[in-house]
């Protein structure tokens, strides 16, 4: 039995952080230099050659390696006889308090064997202590093999263009604390899936634009008013500065595509108008958004800007443009062109130039079992989503229409820097599985 006598805590001191103001830096010949570059009235007059550069005030290199050496430490002590356990307790605390987790040696660091460590750890997840933090949770023998060792570099190798919100990228640990949630005879398959979702590009997106030039209503056009669909949240508007992309500056692309917004493109009537977005699935944020613009309720409860002035929403009523996505669901075409036209809109048509196939996951080939993989994904699909919609508006039906992405296509495919709600929900939804915190491979970015 352990008790409170058992651990000892011991804090690091606390400084107070200095700025370069009151900072100083004692150079090698013992002279003390004030951490701050020179300011204009000390270097009048002076030869600027012989003004004294900023690496000299700060060398970066020196400051890290006596950042390393004297960092503060805090330390967690114990009775001889209770070390592993509580080295396991503190690993779970600050896991589940703070976010935090040890890195990869840290049992070398502590001098404990790791096998005793790992058999503590699989007992506190046994008794619910790791239900709110899978990143500890103890990998399964499939996973600590290292033969599937490569399979986990190739699937990282894929996702790592993958940028997440905060800079959130996919390592080898993210990717074995995910594919570590699914039952041990789907983890394979789940990497074999990791490995095959397509992230589109910087490049995929600037080949969609050329292309969508290929529509008989911009094909002679020798430029036109490209505007993005939504708020400046939305991820449209990410997807504008490729516009100015250099592929796009070159003959004969050279400012065909001229980024605006949408007063801009509204108020002028020489110029053909294109709205466009990333992707579309069921056409219910586009229909959204326009009605947003004019001031209506939309089916979705979203927000993308602000209604347009009353002139502006009679322009946007008369004026004929074309809608343009690089990706979308199969149907998606005819289903923004009835929405919009019922709202009184004028749109020539809508360009898909990548229509994705019917079922993304059967149209892959995957190593391994895929009717018991699909399976799997179907049931925490379910359960992530029923954990995470209001129980008022979110029946069992609807949730079980999403368990495989919005419209149940099980879609491989993200961008850069978010995903879809049609691709595969375990990919990318939180919630829960069993009643235990799920960890998605590639965390949707929040709307701020």
């Amino acid at each position: 039995m352990i008790d409170r006598d058992d651990i000892y805590v011991s804090y690091p001191e606390t400084s107070r952080v200095h700025t370069s103001v009151d900072t100083y830096i004692v150079a090698d010949d013992k002279t003390v230099l004030p951490f701050r570059t020179s300011t204009r009235a000390e270097l009048a007059g002076q030869d600027p050659d012989s003004a004294m550069p900023y690496r000299h005030h700060f060398e970066v290199d020196r400051w890290a390696d006596a950042y390393e050496k004297n960092r503060a430490f805090g330390y967690v002590m114990s009775a001889p006889g209770a070390r592993e356990v509580v080295h396991v307790a503190t690993e779970i605390v600050l896991a589940r308090r703070y976010g935090l987790r040890f890195s990869q040696g840290r049992y070398q660091f502590c001098k404990l064997q790791a096998q005793p460590l790992r058999d503590i750890l699989r007992s506190a997840n046994q008794a619910g202590l790791l239900d709110e933090v899978p990143e500890i949770r103890p990998l399964s023998e499939f996973l600590e093999r290292p033969a599937t060792a490569r399979l986990i570099d190739q699937a990282v190798e894929t996702l790592w263009p993958f940028e997440g919100q905060g800079g959130f990228r996919v390592t080898q640990d993210r990717l074995c604390a995910w594919a570590n949630q699914f039952p041990e005879r789907c983890q394979a398959e789940a990497l074999e899936l990791a490995k095959r979702i397509r992230i589109f590009s910087r490049k995929d997106f600037v080949e969609s634009v050329r292309k969508t030039f290929e529509h008989p209503s911009l094909r002679d056009a020798k430029e036109s008013a490209w505007v993005p669909l939504g708020d400046v949240t939305d991820s449209a508007y990410h997807w504008s500065y490729f516009l100015r992309d250099e592929e796009l500056k070159r003959e004969p692309w050279a400012g065909r595509a001229l980024p605006m917004q949408r007063e801009e493109a509204l108020s002028q009537d020489k110029l053909p108008v294109v709205f466009f977005d990333d992707c579309v699935g069921s056409a219910g944020q586009v229909e959204t958004i326009f009605a947003t613009w004019l001031g209506d309720e939309g089916p979705l409860p979203e927000y993308h800007g602000p209604p347009l002035d009353d002139p502006l929403k009679e322009r946007l009523r008369q004026t004929e443009f074309l809608v343009a996505y690089a990706i979308g669901l199969p149907g998606a075409r005819a289903d923004a062109i009835e929405r919009l036209s019922k709202r009184g809109l004028r749109p020539k048509d809508v360009v898909i130039v990548e229509e994705l196939p019917a079922d993304g996951l059967d149209a892959v080939p995957l190593p391994g079992n895929k009717d018991r993989l699909k399976q799997a994904l179907r049931e925490i699909g379910f359960q992530l989503v029923r954990s995470t919609k209001p129980l008022d508006s979110w029946s069992d039906e609807r949730c079980h229409r999403c368990e495989l992405g919005y419209g149940n296509t099980s879609q491989l495919v993200t961008f850069w820097m978010n995903v879809p709600t049609f691709s595969i929900t375990a990919i990318w939804s939180p919630g829960t599985f069993n009643d235990k915190t799920w960890l998605p491979l590639l965390p949707r970015r929040r709307r701020s």
